[in-house]
């Protein structure tokens, strides 16, 4: 992907994430507050990472063009850089496609432990596509531009403590504000949770390495030596 398309991509899918959140906020305004709010949920938490990174992205973009004239800010250019690169390897590219995988697969399974038929009444079916579907601008990113991944230690780390962080989350939810999040997870008792907690980060890890691979496969340009390029110039 050229410099200029893929400018124009980061510009669209940040408006993207813009509206998805607005409409999230203006359709489920309506649904009474409990314990958590709606960070409990796992797709508006993704729905904020996704903001985040093509925030991030975005910005990248502007200070790059603000650079040629002002080369002072090429040291936040490069910070930035770097940190969008690891954010978006490690945190929003798996979580992306956790919830697109888990959420789709749940939904064919048996919609009621993810998203019950009552829920048409409040949300149309496109609000549900916005939420679940186009998370995957995200992997497209990975397809077209090469993003440097920080070390195998450190990308383990990060990936698995936001896992982690997420799981301690629902169950603190749960035995604090009596809120069942996930209907299915009150199903699993004893070995069947320490099961399903060992098979879900397993799946965050098959996750990772598919994106580092179509990351690595990718014909794009390679956003490191875009960076190199700048400084040369």
């Amino acid at each position: 992907m050229s410099k200029w398309y893929a400018k124009l991509f980061h510009f669209l899918g940040f408006l993207e994430c813009m509206y998805a959140l607005e409409i999230y906020h203006r359709y489920t305004g309506i649904l009474p507050i409990t314990y958590g709010g709606k960070w409990k949920y796992l797709t508006y938490i993704n729905l904020n990472v996704k903001a985040l990174c093509f925030s991030l992205f975005l910005l990248d973009d502007v200070l790059g063009y603000l650079c040629r004239s002002a080369p002072s800010l090429q040291g936040m250019k490069d910070s930035v850089c770097k940190f969008k690169s690891v954010f978006y390897t490690t945190v929003a590219l798996p979580a992306s496609m956790m919830v697109f995988v888990m959420f789709w697969s749940l939904f064919l399974i048996d919609r009621e432990l993810v998203y019950p038929k009552s829920f048409d009444q409040h949300f149309p079916s496109w609000a549900n596509h916005l939420w679940h579907s186009t998370i995957l601008t995200v992997l497209l990113e990975a397809a077209c531009i090469k993003h440097p991944y920080p070390s195998k230690t450190t990308s383990l780390i990060i990936t698995n403590t936001g896992g982690l962080l997420y799981l301690v989350w629902i169950l603190w939810v749960e035995k604090v504000g009596g809120v069942v999040i996930y209907p299915f997870l009150a199903q699993l008792h004893g070995f069947e949770f320490v099961l399903f907690v060992l098979t879900e980060f397993a799946f965050i890890q098959l996750l990772f390495n598919f994106g580092k691979l179509l990351n690595h496969l990718s014909g794009g340009t390679t956003n490191h030596k875009l960076e190199t390029t700048k400084k040369a110039t």
